[in-house]
């Protein structure tokens, strides 16, 4: 077994006899081998021990039981104690889930604080296999039937190569005793139901199940690289990228054979849910059908964590989730750092003679003399009007936004400037308010400037 993982560690450049490596232990058959093995090949180990306190005495069993061991291997251990209960209610997640990120996170924060290079699990074929037959049944994307990589990240899982069946052997063969979890031999948990039912009734079919399964995730692995290659090109084809967001023109979407595999592949590493994707698709299977017939669609938007698409006219929008903007109060003159990360710049200025009114998007020129301070920057409301640069009569913001086709994203993120008398001066970026115009009578001015914010180093 020891020329198996060292060759397996090589082929997927996994570990360096050069770098510190942490390797997960709790005491348990898989994590004891893994540690024995790695041991014995010479890497530069050291251990890091969960105590969730789950399971009483057991729990403490468990910790006197790899202190003893790291002290006979002379390899230093570190140890944490975790109140998963309280985590696991307070997040309103199982307790699977609850230890599984406490000790994740944990891992990862001691990894940078030691100068580990890796942490290293103990994940096997066995649970290989399980994980994708529990993919399958959630139904799965393909991604899902690759199952467990060597390497996420900087955690690594060196005995994916190797059965229970052989780690059992190997510690017994080395005379080298562990811990059981006397959980993991209940049905409480999704995976052990598949690990003593479904596997075992499986192999009643087929003896060798397993590496058929792995036969299976091993061609998908390599099968998924083209795929996920081919929607890459053409999703860099579909979209433009711009103000941190993507959208895609509807007519050249449709244009695609596979344009709903490639919408699912896009919005699905957003966060979305397929509900909400199948919803999408089915949107703009409506928009393609009444395209040029004069019927509009009813423009519909999806939230994720962290994006929102919006489906409206003839394009799909994918943006960041707008935080939102608090009315921010501009007191006088002066420089103010906004919450959004820009600034925005208020000073008065007298006009000179040729003086030349700035066409900068970013800087408005005002005539001050009916300006009253404070000053309020917010969003668009209802009912907001203004009178456009160059027109004689006012006009609703929202239909002066509607009228520059912007799309939903970006008439939610308008921003406005108006005085204390609730007189809109500017709208951000777009266009000033007619009556404060510079004319020739014009004495004093107020200049407007918005700055981005800096970009980070």
């Amino acid at each position: 077994m020891l020329n198996k993982i060292a060759d397996f560690i090589a082929l997927n450049n996994l570990l360096s006899k050069e770098q510190l490596h942490l390797v997960a232990l709790s005491g348990g058959a898989d994590s004891v081998a893994l540690l024995l093995v790695l041991h014995k090949l010479g890497y530069n180990l050291e251990a890091v021990h969960c105590n969730f306190h789950l399971r009483g005495e057991e729990s403490d069993r468990d910790e006197t039981f790899v202190k003893d061991l790291c002290n006979t291997l002379n390899i230093k251990l570190y140890i944490a104690h975790f109140d998963t209960v309280t985590y696991s209610e307070l997040h309103q997640i199982s307790i699977e889930l609850a230890a599984r990120n406490l000790r994740y996170d944990y891992f990862e924060r001691l990894r940078k604080d030691v100068g580990a290079a890796t942490v290293c699990v103990a994940h096997h074929i066995d649970d290989q296999v399980e994980t994708v037959l529990m993919n399958i049944v959630r139904g799965t994307r393909l991604q899902g039937l690759v199952g467990i990589k060597p390497m996420s990240g900087c955690i690594v899982r060196p005995m994916l190569c190797v059965s229970k069946q052989e780690i059992l052997a190997f510690l017994d063969k080395e005379h080298q005793s562990y811990v059981t979890d006397s959980s993991n031999l209940e049905d409480d948990a999704t995976r052990n139901m598949f690990r003593h039912h479904v596997v075992p009734l499986l192999k009643t079919i087929n003896p060798n199940v397993e590496q058929g399964i792995l036969r299976l995730s091993e061609y998908i692995n390599n099968v998924s690289v083209f795929y996920h290659q081919y929607v890459h090109e053409k999703l860099q084809n579909l979209c433009n990228y711009q103000d941190n967001g993507i959208t895609i023109h509807l007519h050249k979407l449709l244009q695609e054979d596979r344009w709903p595999h490639l919408l699912f592949e896009l919005l699905i590493d957003k966060g979305f849910n397929h509900t909400q994707i199948q919803q999408c698709i089915h949107m703009v299977q409506q928009m393609g059908r009444q395209s040029g017939t004069g019927t509009s669609v009813t423009t519909k938007t999806f939230l994720s964590s962290n994006y929102e698409v919006y489906v409206e006219r003839n394009m799909i929008a994918v943006y960041p989730v707008l935080p939102h903007f608090n009315d921010f109060r501009l007191p006088d003159t002066g420089t103010y750092q906004l919450p959004n990360g820009m600034k925005i710049s208020v000073e008065y200025e007298e006009k000179k003679d040729g003086f030349i009114v700035s066409k900068d998007r970013h800087v408005a020129c005002l005539d001050a003399t009916f300006i009253r301070f404070p000053l309020m920057l917010r969003g668009v409301k209802n009912g907001d009007r203004f009178t456009p640069f160059g027109m004689s009569r006012s006009k609703l913001v929202n239909s002066y936004l509607r009228d520059r086709k912007m799309s939903l994203y970006h008439k939610r993120s308008q921003l406005l400037l108006e005085d204390v008398n609730g007189k809109i001066l500017w709208l951000i970026n777009e266009r000033i308010d007619q009556h404060y115009r510079i004319t020739e009578g014009t004495q004093r001015m107020l200049i407007v400037r918005i700055m981005p914010s800096s970009p980070s180093k």
